[in-house]
């Protein structure tokens, strides 16, 4: 494996050699880029490299918080639910370098290029509303509606899909 000090070398290596700009504010924006970009790898690298609490050889504080999300987005758990482990977490084991909150989970999660974009799918899985077609409303293959019907005043809509996936997959996880 190699040495942090030798990652970061080669981080270095690569954002001077990928950014030649060409005039001086080009040149003044490039090294922010590059000096705020170094800040945050250096961060990740120190989370990799940082005990999830003293002794511990099983996880890193990065490792742990991946771990934690890929459980997340394979079990379909709300952000709400992962919040309260978090919290649970915190209360339990004190000592641990857990994040804060959520929010700081998925901060460092997206430092990392892992971020996402939920895209809408016809719940006949005949199309998705995306790009030109993110702002339909209907599809344009089977003309079914995107959103579930209200059951009730005031509940905000949620794709069709998403509802009934949330009922044939309760006992996946």
């Amino acid at each position: 494996m190699m040495s942090s000090q030798t990652l970061l070398e080669n981080f270095d290596e690569q954002a001077s050699s990928s950014n030649q700009p060409m005039n001086e504010e080009e040149e003044a924006a490039g090294h922010s880029s590059n000096s705020d970009e170094r800040k945050a790898f250096e961060a990740l690298l120190a989370d990799a490299n940082e005990e999830l609490y003293e002794g511990c050889t099983s996880f890193s504080k990065l490792s742990f918080m991946l771990k934690l999300y890929h459980i997340k987005s394979i079990c379909k758990i709300s952000d709400k639910g992962l919040s309260m482990i978090i919290d649970l977490l915190r209360e339990a084991f004190q000592n641990a370098k857990l994040p804060a909150s959520l929010h700081d989970l998925k901060k460092t999660i997206q430092k990392l290029g892992l971020d996402y974009e939920s895209i809408h799918a016809c719940p006949n899985d005949c199309m998705l509303f995306w790009g030109e077609d993110a702002e339909r409303e209907v599809c344009k293959v089977c003309n079914v509606s995107r959103w579930k019907g209200k059951s009730t005043e005031g509940v905000s809509e949620k794709p069709r899909k998403c509802q009934e996936e949330k009922k044939e997959d309760k006992a996946s996880c």
